[in-house]
């Protein structure tokens, strides 16, 4: 994964020192968007009454401008969905033939119990690929019933009344077919997204790519591809993140049942609370903005609000398809990674060296370059090696007994001084001044260096208007 940050890093250093696109007189890491004059893009300059885009104020006004590294993110996640779907054909066809068909099954398996029922044929016999999976977990949770396909096709139900009640009874001006579309994007990539979660710990995020596919249906509309993004992105990672408790509940033996009446309470109580958080951050003074109390600042949320800005209100189709087309090339690389390193392991099948090579979490690591940096991952990289590489190679036995709890507590470790901190230091007010936390307050991280400058009344104009001057 570091391997793949840095390569980022690199090419984000090559775009901005060369002053590509205009990014030398940007900041080279921001999640931020800028006018022509090197300014804070307003949003509200090219968005009419409803919220939607207009034309003419857009015209007068700007095109946005990104950073380096931004522009990096965007080819990097385009990379990464060209690999994921490359990685999927050629890795594990075979997986996701057998899940859908074991979900066409899923869903015919009441229909064809009723025609049992009636005499009109059996509910089928298991296929031989069901019956080759009876280890040891599955003879003991055999003893368990299992959870009807009924009750999570009334979960599913109850969500999309809710969901499109929503959409239609309040001021979204959003179609309520976007909760069919999240559903749909969920099914398509929900297989191999969980194998490859299963085997890496890392999950493919389709955040942006929900949100440009929604902004190519409903262009010019960025509360719509909110909608898009959400429902798009939230569907499939609560889906993985249910079926990794499903199958920790399988390791451990606890009834189905029981597994499932705890997500749907759990799942309904942390709904309340995180409302209720969310209702309280947004009354926060400031918050989000460089003036934020506790620094809280939300890098995060900046990524998608940038995105929402470019992809949403500005239209994927002029942004990568006039503006930025090179990044298109993402998609090319991305393939490119993964027949490679396909076709290596299968030129050198003992390969020791390349068996450590997982493409998409290379591709993964791309990524990650924002809104933070190198210096985040780094510390990581030392400790990983010394645990998967020093000690697993002299000590397996106890490498393989104390590396993931370790990893656990480790973990638990961030959440545990979290706490401490918030109901400490912080609720004190108290300020420590030392070397370790005011980094972040110092030369390029408290005010972002720039490459070039601009003068007084100077701008950079459109690259792809011919009939226009390049930048100062």
């Amino acid at each position: 994964m570091s391997a793949g940050l840095l390569v980022s890093i690199i090419i984000s250093l090559a775009i901005w020192y060369s002053n590509s696109w205009n990014t030398g007189y940007l900041p080279i890491n921001t999640n931020q968007v800028f006018d022509h004059f090197g300014q804070p893009y307003n949003i509200s300059n090219v968005l009419d009454e409803r919220g939607s885009f207009d034309e003419r104020k857009y015209a007068s006004y700007s095109a946005p401008y990104i950073g380096s590294m931004f522009t990096v993110l965007y080819g990097a996640y385009f990379s990464m969905y060209a690999g994921f779907a490359t990685y999927a054909v050629l890795h594990i066809r075979r997986e996701i033939k057998l899940g859908l068909r074991n979900l066409l099954r899923c869903f015919t398996f009441p229909w064809r119990k009723l025609r049992k029922a009636r005499g009109k044929g059996g509910a089928g016999k298991p296929r031989p690929e069901e019956q080759q999976h009876t280890d040891v977990h599955n003879r003991l949770m055999a003893a368990y019933p299992e959870v009807s396909e009924w009750w999570y096709l009334g979960v599913l139900v109850v969500s999309l009344i809710f969901g499109v009640l929503g959409l239609t009874l309040y001021p979204t001006f959003t179609s309520p077919l976007v909760v069919f579309y999240g559903i749909a994007l969920a099914l398509i990539v929900i297989i191999p997204n969980g194998i490859i979660a299963s085997s890496t710990g890392i999950e493919i995020p389709q955040d942006i790519l929900a949100g440009i596919l929604g902004s190519i249906i409903a262009r010019g509309n960025p509360l719509s591809i909110l909608y898009f993004r959400s429902y798009g992105f939230i569907t499939l990672a609560h889906a993985t993140a249910f079926a990794k408790d499903l199958k920790l509940a399988h390791y451990v033996k606890i009834p189905p049942r029981v597994t499932f009446v705890g997500q749907m309470v759990s799942t309904f109580i942390s709904t309340l609370i995180c409302a209720c958080v969310m209702m309280y951050q947004v009354g926060i003074p400031d918050v989000c903005t460089p003036n934020a109390p506790n620094r809280y600042f939300c890098p995060g949320v900046k990524v998608g609000a940038t995105d929402i800005i470019l992809s949403g209100t500005v239209g994927s189709l002029r942004i990568f398809g006039v503006q930025y087309p090179w990044l298109l090339m993402g998609f090319l690389y991305g393939a490119v990674v993964v027949v490679g390193l396909w076709g290596l392991k299968r030129w050198w099948p003992g390969s020791r060296a390349l068996r450590q090579v997982h493409s998409m979490v290379f591709l993964v690591g791309s990524i990650q370059l924002i809104p933070y940096n190198f210096a985040y991952s780094l510390p990581t990289v030392p400790v990983a090696w010394f645990s998967w590489i020093y000690i697993r190679g002299r000590y397996p036995g106890f490498w393989s007994k104390y590396n993931f709890v370790l990893s656990s507590a480790l973990s638990a470790g961030i959440a545990i001084s979290a706490l401490a901190m918030a109901f400490t230091v912080q609720w004190a007010d108290v300020k420590l001044d030392w070397w370790g936390n005011t980094q972040q307050a110092q030369g390029c991280e408290k005010d972002p260096c720039l490459l070039r400058t601009l003068g007084p009344g100077e701008r950079f104009f459109p690259w792809w208007d011919g009939s226009k001057s390049p930048a100062p």
